[in-house]
This record gives structure tokens, sequence and C-alpha cells, in this order.
């Protein structure tokens, strides 16, 4: 597994209309070469995505929750685990 951190801020679909799901970016970003893996998503899709991401082989170090704009916002970190 490579070395590295990757931060990603997509599209909420509250100003801008995501074309995707949260699961579908997940599923993506799990494929990278990163150790780590930061992602900023609302607070509705926090489940959504970690529902996804549990099955690979990312796992949560960290969850930081706060407003982005005014939006309930939630900054995940996940980390790679090869077990």
């Amino acid at each position: 597994m490579g070395k590295g951190f990757l931060i990603v801020n997509p599209p909420y679909g509250e100003r801008l209309k995501a074309q995707f799901s949260f699961a579908e970016l997940a599923q993506a970003l799990t494929k990278s070469e990163f150790q780590r893996i930061g992602v900023l998503l609302p607070i509705h899709a926090n489940e959504e995505f970690l529902a996804q991401a549990q099955k690979t082989k990312y796992r949560q170090i960290g969850s930081y929750r706060f407003k982005n704009g005014g939006i309930p916002v939630v900054f995940l970190i996940l980390e790679f685990h090869a077990n």
C-alpha cells in the first residue's frame, strides 16, 4: 500500500447536484493506493458512505462534526488495514 493522504470534498447535493451516490464514492476511493483517506460529507451521507467503506480494507480512525457554510458535515478519516 502506498503512502500519502488523500483529502476529498465532494459536492453534497445542497448547492451543486451530486452525480453519484455516497456508496459509489466510498467504493471508488477505497480502490486507491493511499494509506489514509479524509472525506468531507454531509451528515446524512455518513452511514451510507461508511457502510460501503467497511466492506473494504479501510477502517475509520477519526470523525469530526462541524458546519461548512451552514451545512452540518462530518470529516471522516479512513486508514488502510491489511487484515
